[in-house]
């Protein structure tokens, strides 16, 4: 196919622009208000047929510009594939270069002091952490703070279970998933369906009621315990409001 530019007549098809405005704005005055079924059926074949005509026009005007682009685009191509050929082959270089940093900066991650308490605990490595403009530095002061915010909350889930006779080994591992405040309320509840459980066997167990001239033992009505508490305020509050919600279950004041 040789190389020939399409004639274009602007005047032309500035013309036929025109006609085709005042076309359609005649056709619309025309057939707005059909009323009967018949009239609208009418009316919606004459205005799709006038819009296909007015579109074959157009297709007709730009054709021969349309058969230039395909030859241009072909013509083009060819000599271009060598081009994007190289450029293909370093943008693949520049990726395995890229990974092999990243990779690398994986390593260094892995290496922060506490990294490996970070990633027991549920911690990821973050994508921004491998972007070249994040320091090591600032990487290892979020590790530090995270590991340093998951040894408060092991403190408040070793006093909580301390105080409710529970093993903190069964509820510290629950750290990667839940709130330390979702953890003592599982602590309380846990509590709870024991308590339930030991007073049902005791019951089941219990020996004949005790003779009539028996006196019973006396009965404790107040009992203290003092705890020292340490780790953060935001810790103490914690365990503390896990001492007054459980408190009511088992008739205790709570004195602060």
């Amino acid at each position: 196919m040789s190389l020939q530019l399409p004639e274009i007549n602007k005047k032309e098809i500035l013309s036929t622009i025109e006609i085709i405005e005042k076309q359609a704005k005649t056709k619309v005055e025309f057939y707005s208000g059909m009323q009967t079924q018949e009239d609208m059926k009418d009316a919606k074949a004459k205005l799709n047929s006038f819009v296909a005509e007015a579109d074959e026009i157009r297709k007709s005007t730009t054709r021969g510009l349309d058969d230039f682009k395909k030859y241009l685009k072909n013509a083009m191509d060819s000599p271009l594939k060598e081009v994007k050929a190289l450029s293909e082959t370093y943008k693949k270089e520049l990726d395995k270069l890229e990974e092999e940093r990243k990779d690398d900066k994986k390593d260094k991650i892995m290496n922060i002091e506490g990294a490996n308490e970070y990633f027991e605990m549920g911690g990821e490595v973050e994508a921004k952490w491998l972007n070249k403009g994040t320091k090591i530095e600032d990487i290892e002061a979020q590790i530090y703070h995270f590991n340093e915010g998951v040894r408060n909350s092991k403190e408040t889930i070793e006093t909580v279970a301390t105080s409710l006779a529970l093993d903190a080994n069964d509820y510290i591992p629950l750290l990667k998933t839940l709130l330390p405040s979702e953890i003592n309320g599982q602590m309380l509840r846990d509590k709870k369906l024991l308590n339930r459980k030991s007073a049902k066997e005791e019951v089941e167990e219990s020996p004949p009621s005790r003779p009539p001239s028996e006196k019973p033992h006396a009965q404790i009505d107040e009992w203290e315990y003092t705890r020292m508490l340490s780790g953060t305020a935001e810790n103490v509050k914690a365990f503390v409001a896990a001492l007054e919600k459980m408190a009511p279950d088992y008739h205790v004041e709570v004195k602060k």
